[in-house]
């Protein structure tokens, strides 16, 4: 049980660092795209 359990967690951990480094790289792209434009 330990072992699944330990797995599942890995895996967990897998997916919010996927998912937060998408959404910092998604804000980062916001701020440029807003800096890019805030000139004009």
């Amino acid at each position: 049980m330990s072992e699944q359990r330990k797995e599942r967690g890995a895996s967990w951990r897998v997916f919010l660092y996927i998912a937060g480094s998408h959404l910092l790289l998604a804000f980062m792209a916001l701020l440029f795209y807003l800096g890019s434009h805030a000139g004009k």
